[in-house]
């Protein structure tokens, strides 16, 4: 959900100049390691909603899911949501 009085949330990612960070960046998405990770209320809504690549479907861990995919900018981001959340959200066809 975007905060209050606002339609839409953006995500602004510098340009990636400096060679280390280059080399990090890569090395992080070559490794699947998610950039960064956003909370989310309701993640089979926000899975079915974003019209992105998903390089990792929604995938149960011991205290979460998330679900994983490609900025295509060079990044992995992450969605996740509390796994005690989730007793309150209709599940639908995980694996």
């Amino acid at each position: 959900m975007p905060p209050e009085g606002l339609d839409d949330v953006a995500l602004l990612l510098e340009s990636n100049s400096h060679p280390a960070a280059r080399m990090f960046q890569e090395a992080l998405f070559m490794d699947g390691i998610a950039a960064t990770a956003f909370a989310v209320e309701d993640l089979p809504c926000e899975y079915e909603r974003l019209t992105v690549v998903f390089t990792m479907p929604p995938t149960a861990m011991e205290t979460m899911v998330r679900a994983v995919f490609d900025d295509t900018c060079g990044n992995l981001m992450q969605i996740y949501q509390a796994a005690s959340l989730l007793l309150t959200v209709r599940m639908r066809n995980w694996p």
